[in-house]
């Protein structure tokens, strides 16, 4: 717990930028807390290189990341600002469709 809590905070009451400045994170950083996109190289900063092989999977399992684009770029949705359509220009709704309808929800 103590690894992810790392990772998913409230980034207003919890960030302190100037760590990931020091280590040359701090765009990352910014994407990562602005847009919910985290490089490899920051979570290894995050954890210290230590067990970061076991939280990316667990984080995958239980669906609180997915890799994004490449296998070095992770998107974590708990991250996701709500304004993000905007800073970003994206228009909604997108090409996207969800069927529940058959598998997922109980009859």
């Amino acid at each position: 717990v103590d690894g992810l809590s790392k990772l998913i905070r409230d980034h207003d009451l919890h960030l302190n930028l100037k760590e990931f400045e020091t280590a040359g994170l701090l765009q990352e950083a910014e994407r990562t807390f602005g847009d919910g996109i985290a490089s490899r190289d920051l979570l290894e900063f995050l954890w210290k290189g230590s067990q970061v092989e076991f939280l990316i999977d667990l984080m995958k399992r239980t669906m609180l990341m997915s890799e994004w684009k490449s296998k070095e770029s992770y998107l974590i949705p708990s991250l996701l600002q709500a304004d993000i359509a905007s800073r970003h220009e994206l228009s909604f709704p997108a090409n996207v469709k969800y069927d529940f309808s058959e598998k997922f929800l109980p009859k």
